[in-house]
């Protein structure tokens, strides 16, 4: 994939599951259960909710975000994640992993039409994910090489590596087979027949509720649509109070203008600061130390991000309890932590300025980088910058324009770097943290057989000796090549033989980059309606049914 294409999804816009099937997704539920616990009786209150008349209401046509997240409520998945970033199951009753092979067992669901959901219905609705390029989900399923409708009513897959927590990407709409194609007297297409809480009513333009749900008819008896063209009527309706429910990924750190309720959202995204593994300080993993103990997370977490964020204590975001413990970073900077480091370095003093030098009088100073046109990530760059130099360590920060920031890191002109990107539902890391990543920018390209002819991603030699090095001086920290332990760590792990465990570990032996924090996101509701785990990852209307 060509790096604008990954980055402006990614960074602009900006793992490890067993075979699943009965069990706790770790907090007393049971994962077999529905999301929903929706009543078997409906009142008739009534929601309203944005969307856009002109546009698909088919999940895999939908070029509308409003549209693709109302869908949600007409088309269920096998899988979704809920608030706390754990597999709940929908149409699937589980999902049996052995090695690359995964098999799918369905539970008993009915489309709003009365018909089974089968296997093939299944097939077809992965078909469609896998080519529609609005969406994430080719990018999300690409680890798919073969699929099949089995005669036993079960799907069976065949993957491209061994995936612990595949199960955990399985959250694309279902739809029945062939009905993407349904038009009404005008030959104008209709939305997919799905088995959602809700049915679209053709003439009355408003969502009603589905009273066959394998769950149970919802306790909201209608939801109303609001038409919302352009992002000013969208405004307009948040002002004016004509939307009960509203959520937004606050990628742009812009608060919605709607007065009610409101409860933050665990998102994927992780805000970190790249390192540049060729400078011939950062290549020292004490350096990465003294780098990841010098900034203070909750500080930029909560004036960054004006709390719509969480300290990140590792790769992968708190709330997610399979990492329990196990990640060891600080929310707040350890200032004695970066001395002592600086001590075993060699920098044993500061100069009239605070900042650390070594016996030859020899100051540090790296070169830090962010795209000045997201002002929360923006933002991030300026207290890194400030909390660094409070530590002793010198920074020079360059706010560049987008061009100019993916020229930068193409051609690895930093030493660190301000991004974010949004982690894999299945917790996967290899593009982020592994030698040869599409997102590793700063860690150079070592294949395991050519480790003495090191090369970065453009083929520029790694041994040339770095612009930050004294001319004709070897710093105390040019201990070698920087040779990545992460990249066999991830091999083992993607073919059975390594362990969530072995991965933190390995990150938190290597610190290939420092992890700030993970973003949040925001979901309003009407002063009425309770929005406490309203919205996931997978889901934005995730808590829909419980309204009452």
């Amino acid at each position: 994939m060509a790096f604008k294409k990954i980055i402006a999804a990614i960074l602009v816009g900006i793992m490890l599951f067993s075979a699943v099937g009965c069990g706790s997704d770790g907090d007393g539920t049971d994962n077999i259960s529905s999301v929903q616990s929706g009543s078997t009786e409906t009142t008739e209150r009534s929601l309203s909710l944005l969307y856009s008349s002109s546009d698909s209401l088919d999940p895999y046509k939908a070029e509308t975000l409003l549209n693709r997240q109302l869908s949600l409520l007409m088309y269920d998945p096998l899988v979704k994640l809920d608030s706390k970033l754990q597999p709940h199951f929908c149409l699937a009753k589980s999902v049996e992993l052995d090695g690359k092979d995964c098999i799918i067992t369905l539970n008993n669901a009915t489309f709003s039409d009365g018909s089974a959901v089968t296997a093939e219905d299944v097939v077809y609705s992965l078909k469609a994910a896998l080519k529609a390029e609005l969406t994430p989900y080719p990018e999300q399923l690409s680890s798919i090489k073969k699929y099949s409708a089995e005669e036993d009513g079960t799907v069976k897959l065949t993957l491209t590596k061994a995936d612990p927590y595949f199960a955990n990407l399985l959250d694309f709409p279902i739809i029945k087979k062939d009905s993407d194609e349904l038009k009404d007297e005008n030959n104008i297409l209709l939305p997919p027949i799905g088995s959602g809480r809700y049915i679209f009513d053709t003439e009355e333009k408003l969502l009603t509720a589905n009273k066959q749900h394998i769950s149970g008819a919802p306790s909201v008896n209608t939801v109303k649509l609001v038409n919302a063209p352009d992002s000013e009527v969208e405004k307009y309706n948040l002002e004016a109070g004509n939307v009960s429910l509203y959520y937004t990924d606050l990628a742009d750190g812009i608060i919605p203008p709607m007065s009610g309720n409101s409860c933050k959202v665990n998102l994927q995204n992780l805000v970190f600061m790249g390192v540049n593994l060729k400078n011939a300080y950062l290549k020292d993993a004490r350096m990465r130390y003294a780098l990841a103990s010098a900034v203070d997370r909750t500080v930029i977490a909560k004036e960054a991000y004006y709390e719509y964020a969480t300290p990140a204590l590792g790769l992968f975001n708190s709330a997610w309890s399979d990492a329990g413990s196990l990640q060891n970073l600080t929310s707040s900077a350890d200032l004695q932590n970066v001395v002592a480091i600086f001590k075993d370095i060699g920098y044993n003093s500061k100069d009239e300025e605070g900042f650390f030098v070594n016996p030859k009088g020899k100051t540090v100073t790296f070169k830090l980088v962010a795209f000045k046109d997201n002002a929360r990530r923006a933002a991030a760059a300026e207290l890194v910058k400030q909390q660094l130099e409070a530590a002793g360590i010198k920074v020079k920060l360059s706010l560049l324009d987008w061009d100019a920031y993916v020229k930068a890191l193409q051609n690895g002109d930093f030493d660190l770097y301000i991004a974010e990107v949004k982690l894999p539902d299945n917790m996967d890391v290899s593009e982020l943290v592994t030698s040869n990543g599409k997102l590793s920018y700063g860690i150079p390209d070592v294949t395991e057989n050519d480790k003495n002819n090191k090369t970065d991603k453009n083929g520029k030699d790694q041994n040339t000796a770095d612009k930050d090095k004294a001319d004709g001086d070897k710093t105390e920290t040019d201990n070698g090549s920087y040779v990545p332990l992460l990249d066999g760590v991830v091999k083992a792990y993607y073919s059975g033989t390594a362990s969530l465990v072995d991965i933190i570990n390995a990150f938190n032996a290597e610190m290939p980059l420092i992890p700030l924090c993970h973003r949040q996101g925001l979901t309003v509701g009407a002063p009425d309606i309770n929005v406490t785990d309203m919205s996931s990852v997978s889901d934005v209307y995730f808590g829909l049914a419980n309204i009452k």
